[in-house]
């Protein structure tokens, strides 16, 4: 009876183990964070964010993301450059990167969020910036800020030589305030920073040659419009190199066969030989 016991006891303990590393695997998950300050610069582009569970509620939101973003990345960490505030609408952002002028934004997988409490999952991409331009209007309501833009794809892998389309666009907004997309005409591409030639066509497509191998972010910005600078990361690996094989008559399976052929020959005159010595 004892043994049995000890045998339940044993079994209980170690699942209670498998219980807590369960739970603790689960108490952080990992995100891709893009940030942009009010100049227009891309200070982290898909940074991979480990975020904790703070509270303990079995998920993550975008406060306790933007706290361990700010913890990773910011100089100083969460106390220096992010700070939140509640009011009736719930928890806002007072500080963002150090910048606490209230002129921020955030895009959960290309799409607005609506506040601090929203949910983000395991390989989420959250794309926040400060606006670079913020006018509001109190008598009409209207707004003029930076147009939130995006391509159709976070990120890409080519091979040397390969030609990347892809489709910019941008966030506007209808009659009723809704968010809408449209494609993005006559942007300019950069890579690594620098202006290229290219720009998106009438629908908001380009095609970028890769040519040489290695990784690569991927922008745009335009002349007459202020866009929050999109974030495309391309890895381009090089070419195979390509194989001649050159199969001897004499190897492999040829060889084989020339044996077999070899063999059968000298079994056949050694049979006529011996035909004609009995004669």
């Amino acid at each position: 009876m004892k043994k049995i016991i000890g045998l339940l006891l044993a079994i209980m303990i170690v699942a209670g183990c498998f219980s807590i590393c369960a739970v603790a695997e689960a108490a952080t998950t990992d995100v891709f964070v893009t940030f942009s300050d009010n100049s227009g610069k891309i200070i982290l582009s898909q940074e991979k964010i480990t975020v904790t569970d703070k509270n303990g509620d079995g998920k993550f939101d975008l406060d306790e993301a933007f706290f361990a973003m700010h913890e990773a990345k910011y100089e100083g960490g969460a106390a220096a450059g992010y700070a939140t505030g509640t009011s009736q609408y719930g928890l806002y952002i007072t500080k963002l990167w150090g910048d606490t002028s209230g002129n921020f934004s955030y895009y959960v997988n290309n799409k607005m969020a609506m506040g601090l409490t929203d949910e983000i999952k395991a390989g989420d991409y959250l794309n926040a910036f400060i606006f670079q331009v913020y006018e509001f209007n109190p008598e009409t309501y209207e707004t003029t800020s930076d147009s939130y833009s995006f391509f159709d794809k976070f990120n890409a892998t080519v091979t040397e030589g390969d030609k990347l389309t892809v489709t910019l666009k941008a966030v506007v907004f209808d009659a009723d305030y809704a968010p809408i997309n449209v494609n993005v005409a006559e942007a300019i591409i950069t890579i690594d920073g620098v202006e290229t030639t290219l720009k998106t066509d009438e629908n908001g497509k380009v095609t970028i040659p890769m040519d040489k191998v290695g990784e690569y972010l991927i922008s745009a910005k335009k002349v007459d419009d202020i866009l929050v600078p999109p974030v495309l990361k391309v890895t381009v690996n090089a070419k195979p190199q390509a194989t001649t094989e050159n199969k001897s008559p004499k190897t492999g399976d040829d060889l084989s066969i020339l044996v077999f052929m070899v063999a059968l020959s000298g079994a056949l005159a050694a049979f006529a030989a011996k035909k004609v010595y009995e004669k």
